[in-house]
């Protein structure tokens, strides 16, 4: 799992610079139409953070980070076949559900595994 994060990692990284070029210069929105689809990104985050929590603590850490993982490259494939703004905003709003059903999994896991006095240390180096 730690690879497959390790690599989900890095790649969302690279995609996340282009996405933007790809969805003005490809499909075709406007600069400000994809400033709304971030900053919707942005409020899906901040509103599903917490249940996604909460179905971490009850369903345990991985199987959340393993459906993400299968369900992130699906949603993907959404947003690069996207022909307008709505179908970027939903593909956007998936990528952003299942990278947020990961990241509190991800936060528990480590929380688990790691010792108290070494968490900060651990969540630091891990960005």
């Amino acid at each position: 799992m730690v690879a497959g994060y390790a690599i989900m990692t890095f790649g969302s990284s690279i995609l996340g610079r282009f996405m933007s070029v790809y969805a003005v210069n490809v499909i075709g929105i406007s600069n400000t139409e994809w400033g709304v689809v971030h900053s919707t990104s942005g409020l899906i985050n901040v509103i599903a953070r917490i249940p996604f929590g909460h179905l971490t603590d009850r369903y345990g850490r991985k199987k959340p980070i393993v459906i993400s993982y299968f369900i992130r490259p699906i949603f993907l494939l959404l947003f690069i076949h996207s022909k307008s703004l709505p179908h970027v905003l939903v593909a956007q709003s998936l990528i952003t559900l299942a990278r947020d059903l990961e990241s509190p999994a991800w936060q528990a896991l480590v929380a688990d595994l790691t010792p108290r006095t070494e968490r900060g240390r651990v969540y630091v180096s891990s960005g």
